[in-house]
């Protein structure tokens, strides 16, 4: 199987948190041969294996410090991609980020409230409706999972449940939390993940996924039905935790003894 790794970071401000999800993108062969493409048909599995939520008021710095080494420990090194949230304050530490030379594709996403995804020359610019739609599609079809034994698991099941959309006087898809006080950082962290990784290997479904919609009226959401809802459990002790943390300080250590 080959494995590659889309590391999704959502950047939080002062009272919201700084996300980071990793997602293990792994494409098997399968058995036979498809003669009329002359291909061999493969199966592509995502696993959700790192979440990370760093403590309010996380200078960006240490951020920037964090994704270095996370990019550079076994087994991302070589075989990642880097998406970060380039709205609002983003811009300034993508400087920071293409300053430190990662090693790996850094792609920069201002997240709009627009219909129309575009490519410009400081980055891609994506529809939240894009990225909420395409996770949600991934979680109805069974396709993501994510390890159970994760640390902020049932944290991201919760902020599922809560995402709500609200339609603006505009007439844009507004997507968050449905009550104030809620953070919303760890599933935009991983539909950032999941939005690159689809668009490389994409989905037969992905259309679908894109030209649904749900809409509510403007105004307070309501208490029924879920924003983001799926069928049987996404949550899996089949896959495990990647052990970055270990793999951080061996690099550190390296590092100090090369200096």
């Amino acid at each position: 199987m080959h494995e590659h790794y889309y590391l999704g970071i959502d950047l939080g401000q002062r009272h919201d948190y700084t996300a980071i999800a990793i997602l293990e993108c792994g494409i098997s062969f399968l058995p036979g041969f498809d003669f009329v493409n002359w291909t061999r048909p493969t199966e592509t599995q995502y696993n959700l294996r790192h979440l990370d939520r760093l403590p309010l008021g996380t200078a960006y710095t240490e951020v920037v410090s964090h994704v270095q080494s996370l990019v550079a420990s076994n087994p991302l090194s070589g075989c990642c991609t880097v998406i970060v949230d380039a709205t609002g304050v983003g811009a300034p530490v993508i400087d920071l980020l293409r300053k430190c030379r990662l090693g790996c594709t850094l792609i920069p996403v201002t997240i709009t409230a627009g219909d129309s995804a575009l490519v410009t020359p400081q980055g891609h610019r994506v529809p939240k409706r894009d990225l909420i739609h395409g996770l949600q599609l991934m979680l109805e079809q069974a396709q993501l999972r994510v390890a159970a034994s994760l640390p902020h698991a049932e944290t991201l099941v919760r902020e599922l449940l809560a995402m709500r959309v609200k339609i603006s006087l505009s007439g844009n898809d507004l997507y968050g939390a449905w009550r104030e006080g809620d953070h919303d950082d760890l599933v935009l962290a991983v539909s950032l993940a999941c939005w690159r990784a689809r668009a490389v290997a994409p989905s037969p479904n992905r259309a679908l996924s894109l030209a649904r919609q749900v809409r509510m009226p403007a105004g307070d959401a309501p208490t029924g039905s879920p924003g983001i809802h799926w069928q049987g459990q996404v949550l899996t002790g089949q896959i495990a935790p990647l052990e970055l943390h270990q793999e951080i300080e061996e690099s550190k250590r390296r590092s100090t003894v090369t200096k």
